[in-house]
């Protein structure tokens, strides 16, 4: 059985559809909805058990509006289907679902976003941070515009890509982990890139009791131009544990055009954080790019 709790008027507030009340589990049901300038559609499906179908066709959900849908929270054994169909937002078909008008999505188990554009999709996974994506099992972000996937995997930094098939929560977990610096010179002073770009102030910060090694690429290049220009490649391993991080570093010059041109990779701050300093030239506008790619292990038990 299948019953209407509530219905907003004016097409502002919500519909509640209860299917089953938690003691009598109902299964075989459809549930068609076509609405019209509804603007928040709330499917609360309860006590489901089995071959129930939530089958939702706007006409039109105008931007902004808000669709939460949940299913099963008692009972739920299988077969059971949550579908959007046929959505149209002025002369464009898509199929839409989102969360809160922040544009926050959460879909699965004990899945969170906390922060404005953040997504969280899987089994126990967390989106801290904004326009983070936390995907899979047990995965989590705390740097804005990262991404966590797999198993296990954690970002800390702006920007950042972690990667995981285990998790990161013991002594001997790994996890593959991308950063990305870039911006911009118009002189020949020293100048540190940041993750994030030029107009940010984030740094590579390094945890207490994490090993890495990998390789970080820095490229230069005339904007406007293609005479100056430089690519410098650091094979590197960075171990900290207790105190300050240690640092080595093995650099190649894959290309150089012009001598004024320099970059480096370095630790600072008394040893706790990796930077990228780059030095372009004078009257020259010079845009700048490093990216790291590494394996990340965590030494000891929290």
């Amino acid at each position: 059985r299948a019953q209407i709790v509530g219905k907003a008027s004016g097409g502002a507030g919500a519909v509640v559809v209860r299917m089953g009340d938690g003691t009598v589990n109902p299964s075989s049901n459809t549930i068609h909805m076509s609405a019209s300038g509804v603007s928040r559609g709330l499917i609360e499906w309860l006590g489901s058990n089995g071959s129930n179908v939530v089958d939702i066709s706007p006409a039109y959900l105008p931007t902004g509006g808000v669709a939460q849908i949940g299913t099963g929270n008692t009972g739920t054994t299988s077969s059971d289907t949550v579908r959007l169909s046929g959505y149209v937002e002025g002369s464009s078909r898509f199929t839409k679902l989102g969360g809160p008008a922040d544009g926050r999505a959460e879909i699965g188990l004990q899945a969170t976003a906390s922060a404005i554009g953040a997504r969280a999709w899987g089994e126990n996974v967390a989106a801290n941070a904004a326009y983070s994506e936390a995907r899979g099992r047990n995965t989590s972000t705390s740097g804005v515009d990262s991404e966590a996937t797999g198993n296990g995997a954690v970002t800390y930094h702006r920007g950042a890509r972690a990667r995981s098939s285990g998790t990161l929560r013991a002594a001997g977990d790994r996890q593959h982990y991308d950063a990305h610096w870039f911006g911009e010179t118009v002189d020949a002073v020293q100048t540190e890139l940041m993750l994030g770009g030029p107009t940010t102030t984030n740094r590579f910060f390094i945890d207490t009791n994490r090993y890495l090694a990998g390789t970080i690429r820095i490229c230069g290049v005339q904007v406007g131009g293609s005479a100056i220009r430089i690519t410098r490649e650091f094979k590197f391993t960075l171990l900290r544990q207790s105190g300050a991080a240690v640092l080595t570093v093995t650099p190649t010059t894959i290309e150089q055009t012009d001598v004024a041109l320099d970059c480096v990779a370095q630790l600072d701050g008394t040893s706790t954080y990796l930077s990228v300093l780059v030095t372009g030239k004078a009257s020259v506008r010079v845009a700048w790019d490093a990216w790291m790619d590494a394996s990340f292990i965590r030494m000891v038990s929290p």
